[in-house]
């Protein structure tokens, strides 16, 4: 329990940093990239305004059109076409590492794809249109790509070292911080284990003068009460123990291979015959030969429970289908029994501990709610899902997926 709750803490809070960080990281990263695009926007329109040159000094006084360094520091080249396209005027002196053949090879290709602006290779291009035909302007970007592959590497290995430290430090200190939460735990559970044994003995007192009262007179209703009580008393004392230990996940020390087919089988049986008995329906199908690793008496203990629950609940001349199967690499067993009227809204609130969807039937019944609880503990402790679906409102299934 107190394992589980420790995993979950660190889980949220490493999603949580880590969605911070993602985000923060990635925000830096965008703005970065939205400002480097915005200022090669800028020096498209100046060369484009200046027929594919940077304006001479005297006309560099203009307001948002770079600096005075950008055309020191800008490559590119520019192409001048007719309106049919054919190449009039080329100039790759502010670029290097092109020539004029690379640079009209270029050119052919990006006058085929019939886009006004994009990217080709480590060029970015912008086509204007001229009174004498069009205006191309490449810009290289290499060292803006080469900066932003570094920024974004560089992001993701700063967010990885910070997740690592961070993942030391919350697992070094949720261990201080579920402490407390521990040693209440630790004391509940204690407590439940002290109350059971100090209630086992009172109870054995009573059924004893049960006994003596009986062998002084005859059996009234009133021992058969008592009998009767003491009797649900011992059940539920067992029954809480029982779920102290799943709740701690003892049950994984018991782990073993069996045939989990011939266990289902043999605890769902019994269930066939009672239900004849109360004129119930009973359909049991188990696929044979399945072996499967954990806790052979936990799982026998959830099959009687939902067999059991279908048995009190399913209603006189109701239907009752168990069934096992493999799928792909799941297990199910399921439980469906027909019902009375079932609050759908409800379902997942039938394996919380003392809750009773019909009080009055589940006195009737000598349920006290804590059944489907030990289930989802044994679910739980094979790491496995159990659910509660109904379509129609008048029956339910249960669900186990290990």
């Amino acid at each position: 329990m107190i394992r589980r709750l420790q995993k979950k803490f660190i889980r949220i809070t490493m999603c949580s940093a880590f969605a911070i960080l993602f985000i923060l990281l990635s925000s830096v990263n965008c703005i970065y990239i939205y400002f480097t695009c915005k200022s090669t926007n800028d020096t498209f329109e100046t060369l484009i305004e200046h027929n594919g040159r940077f304006p001479s000094a005297r006309q560099k006084n203009e307001p948002g059109r770079g600096n005075l360094e950008t055309p020191f520091k800008t490559r590119y080249f520019a192409v001048q076409t007719d309106s049919a396209g054919n190449v009039q005027y080329l100039s790759v002196d502010k670029v290097a590492s092109v020539n004029i053949q690379d640079a009209l090879n270029i050119t052919h290709k990006v006058l085929s794809k019939e886009k006004k602006e994009g990217t080709i290779g480590i060029y970015r291009y912008k086509i204007a249109e001229k009174y004498y035909g069009k205006l191309i302007i490449f810009i290289d970007c290499r060292d803006q790509l080469e900066t932003t592959r570094v920024l974004i590497i560089g992001s993701f290995i700063l967010m990885a070292f910070v997740m690592l430290v961070l993942f030391v430090l919350v697992y070094f200190f949720s261990g201080r911080a579920m402490q407390p939460v521990a040693e209440s735990y630790d004391k509940q559970k204690q407590f439940i284990t002290d109350a059971g044994h100090e209630l086992k003995t009172p109870l054995s007192i009573i059924s004893a003068n049960t006994d003596v009262i009986e062998m002084c007179g005859d059996k009234s209703e009133w021992t058969e009460s008592i009998r009767h009580q003491v009797s649900r008393m011992d059940t539920l004392i067992k029954n809480l123990i029982m779920l102290s230990r799943m709740d701690e996940q003892e049950t994984d020390k018991d782990f073993c291979v069996f045939d989990i087919s011939n266990v289902i089988a043999d605890a769902a049986a019994p269930f066939r015959t009672l239900a004849q008995t109360q004129n119930r329906h009973f359909e049991l199908s188990v696929q044979p030969d399945i072996k499967y690793n954990g806790n052979e008496e936990a799982i026998r203990r959830l099959v009687c429970v939902l067999c059991d629950n279908a048995v009190k609940y399913s209603g006189d001349g109701g239907v009752i289908s168990v069934n096992f199967y493999r799928k792909n690499k799941n297990l199910i067993f399921s439980v469906f029994n027909t019902c009375e009227n079932i609050d759908r809204k409800n379902l997942e609130k039938l394996f919380e501990r003392f809750y009773r969807a019909d009080s009055s039937r589940s006195r009737s019944t000598g349920g006290y709610g804590i059944g489907l609880s030990i289930a989802k503990a044994a679910a739980d402790a094979h790491k496995g899902k159990i659910k509660a679906e109904s379509t129609d409102g008048k029956s339910v299934t249960f669900t186990l997926t290990l």
